[in-house]
C-alpha cells in the first residue's frame, strides 16, 4: 500500500511538472518544431479518412493514434459539454500535447517495472521512477505533441521484457521485447534499435550457459519477426510504399550530416547531459554502469548495451536535437538508482529521502524554471494579439516571411481580418508594397529562424516607425540562455533566468512616418 501511494505521488508529480506550461506559443502552429506535421496530418486524416501519411519523415502510428484521439474528442466532446474540436485556434494541438503528457507519465511508470525488473528492490524502482518523474529533458519535452515521448515509452517496455529474457530466457519474454520494439520503430524509425538490448540478453544466456547458441538464434529469430510483424501492423504504409520510407529516412539522415556544426556526442556530453539530466544523475550512472560492468550484472548491462550502442549511432551527427537522448532517460535512472542503493540504504525513509532530493532535485529545479517561461504567451502570440486590437481590419500588412513570424488570421472563428502578404523583406519589396504595416522578427541567437537585413534595418529606421515591440529576454540578469540552434526552437535548454517569454524580437511597424 506505502509503494502503491508513494508511486502514486510521483506520477502526480510527473503530471504537474508536464502539464504546467503544456499550452506555450498555442495558438502559432508553429510554437514547437515538428508539431505542425504531425498534428496537422493528424487532423487531415481525421478529416478526409485516408489513413495514408503519404509523407514517411517518421512512421504512421502516433500519427494515426493522434487523429484517434481527436476523433475521439470530435465526437464525445460537445456531448460532456466541452469545446468543438474548430471552436478556438490551437485545441488540436492541445489534444495531441495531453496525449504526450500521458505517455510520459505512462513511462515513469514503466520505468518502476523496469527498475524492478533489473534490480528486484522495490526502493530502486521508486527512486528510478522519481528520478524520471523529474528528469528535466523528459519533463520539458513530454508536452509536445512530437514523436520522441511516445517512442520513448514503447523503448522502455522493450528494455522490460529485454532483461526479463537476459534472466529467464522465456520465448515469450523476446516475444514482448520485439512487440514493443516494433511499436518503437512504428513511432521512429531508429528506435527499432532497442532490438540490440534483446541480442545483450541472448548473449548473456549463452555465456551464463542457460541457452546454447543455437536457442539464443532461435530466440532473436522469434523477437525479430516480432519486431518486423509489429512495425508492420502499427504503420502498413512504411512497409507498402518502402522505397518513399526509405527515401525520406535517407534523406532526414543527410540532413543530420550535411549542416557545419560540432558533432552531436561533444554537444550532449558537455550540455545535454549535466543540464538535461542533472550533474548528481550522471554521475551516479556512471557508477552504476561501472558497478555493473565488473559485477558482470546481465540484468544491468541489457541496459547499458542499448544506452552505449544507441549513442553511438548518433555521435557523429552535426544537427544536434537534444530530444534524441530521451531513450537514455528511463535506463539511466535505474542505473542511477541501483548506484545510489550501493551506497545508501534506501530502506532507510531518512537515507532514501536524502537520495531522492540529491537525484530529482536539480530537475525539478531546472523544470519549474522552464515551466514558469513556458507557462507565459510566446512574443509572436502577443504580437498577433496587438495586430488584432489594434490594426484596422481588411489594413494591408507584410508579414517577413520566417520560422520566427506571427501567425495572423490564424482563428477559424472569424473571417480572415487583415490582408496579410509574406515577403521576403528586402527594402524595394517593402517599399513598393503600398502596406501600411510590417511586422518583423529578428533573433540574436538563431538568425537563421529569425532575422532582418541589415539594409532593411535601415530603410526602417530612416523611412518607418514601430508601434509595438515584443521581446522574449529579460533586462538587468546575467544569465546567458543556450539554444540548440538546429533544433529552431525559441524556448532554452538552459539560461532561462534570462528569458521572460519564449519567441523571437518581433516589431511591428507603421511604414508611413506621421
Amino acid at each position: 500500500m506505502v509503494v502503491a501511494g508513494t508511486l502514486g505521488l510521483i506520477l502526480a508529480l510527473a503530471a504537474g511538472l508536464r502539464i504546467w506550461g503544456m499550452s506555450y506559443g498555442l495558438p502559432h502552429p508553429m510554437a514547437r518544431p515538428d508539431e505542425q506535421k504531425l498534428v496537422g496530418r493528424a487532423a487531415g486524416m481525421l478529416a478526409t479518412g485516408d489513413l495514408n501519411p503519404i509523407e514517411h519523415t517518421y512512421p504512421a502510428l502516433l500519427l494515426y493514434l493522434q487523429a484517434a484521439v481527436l476523433f475521439s474528442y470530435a465526437k464525445l466532446g460537445p456531448l460532456l459539454g466541452a469545446d468543438a474540436l474548430g471552436s478556438h485556434p490551437g485545441l488540436p494541438y492541445l489534444i495531441c500535447r495531453a496525449l504526450s503528457i500521458a505517455f510520459g507519465v505512462a513511462t515513469v511508470a514503466a520505468t518502476y517495472l523496469l527498475g524492478r525488473r533489473v534490480d528486484g528492490r522495490r526502493a530502486v524502482a521508486l527512486l528510478a521512477a522519481l528520478v524520471v518523474a523529474t528528469n528535466y529533458l523528459h519533463a520539458r519535452d513530454s508536452r509536445w505533441g512530437t514523436v520522441d515521448v511516445a517512442m520513448t515509452f514503447f523503448v522502455t517496455l522493450s528494455l522490460v521484457f529485454a532483461v526479463q529474457a537476459s534472466d529467464r530466457q522465456r520465448f515469450r519474454d523476446y516475444q514482448l521485447a520485439g512487440v514493443f520494439a516494433g511499436l518503437a520503430a512504428a513511432t521512429k524509425y531508429n528506435a527499432g534499435l532497442v532490438l540490440l538490448a534483446t541480442a545483450a540478453a541472448a548473449i548473456a544466456g549463452v555465456g551464463r550457459r542457460r541457452i546454447t547458441g543455437p536457442d539464443a538464434v532461435r530466440r532473436l529469430a522469434v523477437a525479430g519477426l516480432t519486431t518486423f510483424l509489429l512495425f508492420t501492423l502499427a504503420t502498413p504504409y512504411s512497409v507498402r510504399d518502402w522505397y518513399a520510407t526509405w527515401e525520406g529516412f535517407t534523406v532526414s539522415v543527410g540532413m543530420l550530416y550535411g549542416v557545419v556544426g560540432e558533432r552531436a556526442a561533444s554537444v550532449h556530453l558537455r550540455v545535454t547531459f549535466p543540464d538535461g539530466f542533472g550533474l548528481p544523475v550522471c554521475i551516479a550512472a556512471l557508477v552504476g554502469a561501472g558497478r555493473a560492468v565488473w559485477k558482470r550484472d546481465a540484468r544491468s548491462l541489457v541496459l547499458l548495451t542499448f544506452v552505449v550502442l544507441m549513442f553511438a549511432s548518433m555521435a557523429a551527427v552535426l544537427w544536434v536535437f537534444p530530444r534524441y537522448l530521451l531513450p537514455f532517460v528511463p535506463p539511466l535512472a535505474v542505473l542511477a538508482a541501483e548506484a545510489a542503493a550501493a551506497f545508501v540504504d534506501l530502506s532507510r525513509p531518512a537515507f532514501a529521502a536524502a537520495a531522492a532530493l540529491v537525484l530529482a532535485g536539480p530537475g525539478i529545479l531546472s523544470s519549474v524554471q522552464f515551466d514558469r517561461v513556458a507557462a507565459r504567451k510566446d512574443t509572436r502570440v502577443l504580437a498577433a494579439e496587438w495586430v488584432s486590437a489594434n490594426v484596422p481590419g481588411g489594413a494591408a500588412v507584410l508579414v517577413c516571411d520566417n520560422y520566427g513570424a506571427p501567425a495572423l488570421n490564424a482563428d477559424p472563428r472569424r473571417g480572415p481580418s487583415f490582408r496579410v502578404r509574406l515577403i521576403d523583406c528586402t527594402p524595394s519589396q517593402v517599399e513598393g508594397s503600398g502596406a501600411p504595416y510590417l511586422v518583423t522578427s529578428n533573433h540574436p541567437q538563431m538568425p537563421g529562424y529569425a532575422s532582418v537585413d541589415p539594409k532593411l534595418r535601415e530603410y526602417l529606421d530612416a523611412r518607418a516607425r514601430p508601434l509595438a515591440e515584443f521581446r522574449p529576454f529579460r533586462e538587468g540578469t546575467f544569465a546567458k540562455p543556450y539554444f540548440y540552434v538546429g533544433d529552431a526552437f525559441f524556448l532554452p535548454f538552459t539560461g532561462l533566468r534570462a528569458m521572460e517569454r519564449g519567441g523571437p524580437e518581433v516589431t511591428v511597424w507603421a511604414l508611413t512616418r506621421p
